[in-house]
């Protein structure tokens, strides 16, 4: 299944970046407020499956009525039972990340900033993580001076994150793998999501037909498999 960016809300290089920074420049050596949200590091690593399909509108608004009755809509959602997301993806100058996703790469991973909802008031670098058919997300906060920093192309400050590791991650990764900030392709896409035992999201305008939707469901995974441990 091919999907792509909601067109319904077009950004440009110069409208993306404008979502998170402000008119004043980052400055490299300003004392950074620590984020308080509970630290990636904090929570125990869950894989999950996830199953992607196509499916036609005709469907998406079936299942949505009969999930609504049986399983409870993300406590995020507005009136309308939906939530939007706000990406901007790390990749290098050959693209790694979208050709090995593209390829379907059975071990790969990404980086990107994410916020949800209409306004980047909570802001997170997230890395994505797939293998062996399991998806594992670790998510780290980060303050709106952090994010102008990225903006800028500073990260040098994110190597003495003792307390964030996954910062420390990207920052090395950059450097290894010079990695950074798409701004050319951003994503904004609205989505809705409801949970119970299993999880079931909604994305309305996320493939290339004007007639259909992307559902992903995601199933608990058992345990941990043996090699993530």
């Amino acid at each position: 299944m091919q999907t792509h960016t909601d067109t319904r809300s077009p950004l440009t290089r110069e409208s993306t970046a404008r979502i998170i920074r402000s008119d004043a420049p980052a400055k490299p050596n300003a004392r950074l407020p620590q984020a308080t949200m509970p630290r990636a590091a904090d929570r125990p690593a869950k894989y999950r499956h996830e199953y992607k399909y196509e499916i036609f509108l005709f469907d998406f608004f079936s299942l949505t009525r009969t999930l609504r009755t049986i399983m409870q809509p993300d406590p995020h959602a507005d009136q309308d039972g939906q939530y939007l997301i706000t990406s901007l993806y790390f990749d290098n100058c050959f693209d790694k990340a979208l050709r090995e996703k593209r390829d379907g790469l059975n071990q790969r991973e990404k980086f990107r900033l994410r916020y949800y909802g209409s306004a980047p008031e909570n802001v997170f670098l997230e890395k994505k993580q797939k293998h062996a058919g399991l998806c594992l997300k670790s998510a780290a906060p980060l303050t709106l001076a952090e994010c102008k920093l990225l903006l800028a192309g500073q990260r040098d400050w994110m190597l003495a994150q003792s307390e964030r590791p996954l910062l420390a991650e990207l920052a090395f990764k950059a450097r290894t793998q010079l990695l950074r900030l798409c701004l050319r392709r951003p994503s904004r896409f609205a989505q809705q999501a409801y949970r119970g035992s299993s999880t079931a999201v909604f994305h309305p305008r996320a493939t290339d037909s004007p007639r259909t939707a992307a559902i992903c469901l995601m199933p608990p995974a058992s345990t941990s498999p043996s090699w993530a441990l």
